[in-house]
């Protein structure tokens, strides 16, 4: 994210972390050999949603 311009830096940030979710997700199901789809969208859900929750959070002690 250093190297990113200023105005991008916040969608880079997005785009990173839902990248990271989705390995995560994939690396998990083919580790457990379970069904990557779902494992993947749990991931990314559960992550976006722990996310958007955070941000709601700090917001409130602005």
């Amino acid at each position: 994210m250093i190297l990113l311009p200023d105005n991008l830096k916040v969608i880079g940030t997005i785009l990173a972390t839902l990248w990271a979710l989705f390995l995560t997700g994939w690396l998990s199901a083919w580790a457990g050999r379970a069904p990557m789809i779902p494992a993947i969208l749990r991931n990314i859900f559960t992550g976006v949603l722990t996310m958007a929750f955070t941000y709601w959070l700090g917001t409130l002690f602005k």
